[in-house]
């Protein structure tokens, strides 16, 4: 989950669901294109296209590593969340092109 700089606020018509803050530092969730614009941001100077990485390829190339450190596929389907086991076990036929292939700290 990626998280905003600063504490949520507690109520109001601004504030979020409480699924969405973090209890432990009452920061709220970001959106999905808030993060997605932050990670590839983030990530352009690490990308040999120089365009940065996708939310989708960072899960995507998470699974893969995950595949080849020996997780089963019923492992890999929970991890996914993937209503078909064959979905989970695309993620072992290796890296498509745009993938990221390598850790980012």
């Amino acid at each position: 989950m990626f998280l905003a700089d600063r504490r949520a606020p507690a109520s109001g018509r601004r504030a979020p669901a409480t699924a969405d803050i973090d209890p432990t530092t009452g920061r709220g969730r970001l959106s999905y294109p808030r993060a997605e614009y932050l990670f590839k941001t983030a990530s352009a100077e690490l990308d040999p296209h120089r365009q940065g990485w996708t939310l989708h390829q960072l899960r995507h190339s998470a699974l893969q590593h995950l595949a080849q450190a020996g997780r089963t596929a019923p492992k890999l389907q929970a991890k996914r969340a993937a209503t078909s086991i064959w979905r989970a076990l695309a993620a072992m036929r290796g890296p498509r092109e745009g993938d990221v292939t390598c850790a980012v700290p």
